[in-house]
């Protein structure tokens, strides 16, 4: 008795086929993309790692960016200081030199004048120091906090060496009504002392800012760095061996022909079987 079983044979080799073409076409798309794995349902856990890194690399490449503005911020306040210090140096040099007994009243009233254009020229650099709308020079320039990793409450106040940079708060103003019969040499001489002061605050100042310039670009950099190694990280999960790829695509469709083929002669043997049944006419 013969018995035919190439309904299930058949099945068989098609879902053989079906397998094999799915990962013929898989293979191809590794080679197109790169990469190794496509999307969730194939690997969860090495996609959601990926996925992690990714945020990451996002992460730390916003923080850099962030770090910078930080950094542009003291690059503003160093420079409005260093002028405004370089003004109170000249001041200095102008009262030692009006301290000579040997100046006219002419010639006294003209270094009265250039003194009180360069404390007008101090007051306007302390007003100007702004960054984005926010004033740094003023005194109100407090709790300007900088994120300084992916690290939470990793923050840095650079603020620091911010302060109210006018004559007034610096204690080197001058009365508008001021002249000459007021500048005795006992005034110049207290007045010099209240410039060394202002001076050694201005620098104190700007060393600061140096100082806080280096711990941003520090941590700008270990931001960068961090980026490049999560991006690094995801990369070796995403990457696809191209060799090996090429090699699984050769292999998966090698098989497919082959199931062509065995379904083809499996499809013809049902035809003949049944031709041979039908009865002869």
């Amino acid at each position: 008795m013969m018995k035919f079983e190439t309904g299930a044979t058949r099945i068989k080799l098609q879902w053989f086929l079906d397998d094999n073409s799915n990962a013929y076409n898989h293979s191809m798309s590794q080679i197109s993309s790169g990469n190794k794995y496509l999307d969730a349902k194939e690997a969860p856990v090495k996609y959601k790692q990926a996925q992690g890194f990714s945020n990451k690399v996002l992460l730390n490449k916003n923080l850099k960016n962030y770090i910078e503005l930080g950094n542009d911020i003291m690059t503003q306040v160093e420079s409005s200081e260093t002028l405004i210090s370089d003004g109170i140096s000249k001041i200095y040099d102008l009262t030692l030199q009006a301290s000579n007994e040997t100046y006219t009243n002419d010639d006294l009233n003209g270094i009265l004048k250039e003194i009180k254009s360069i404390l007008s020229f101090i007051d306007s650099t302390a007003d100007n120091a702004t960054f984005q709308g926010r004033k740094l020079l003023d005194g109100t320039c407090n709790n300007l906090f900088i994120q300084m990793s992916d690290r939470s409450g990793d923050t840095f106040d650079i603020s620091n060496c911010t302060l109210d940079c006018h004559t007034t708060a610096l204690g080197i103003d001058i009365p508008e009504d001021f002249d000459i019969t007021s500048w005795t040499k006992e005034s110049k001489a207290e007045y010099l002392t209240k410039l060394k002061a202002a001076s050694e605050t201005m620098t104190h100042n700007i060393t600061l800012c140096g100082a806080n310039s280096m711990r941003l670009d520090n941590a700008a950099q270990m931001a960068d760095s961090k980026a490049v190694c999560y991006s690094d990280a995801k990369s070796a999960i995403y990457d696809a061996d191209i060799a090996e790829s090429c090699a699984e695509m050769v292999s998966h469709q090698i098989a497919q022909q082959v199931s062509v083929s065995i379904l083809n002669q499996a499809n013809a043997l049902v035809e003949n079987a049944f031709r041979l049944l039908q009865p002869s006419r």
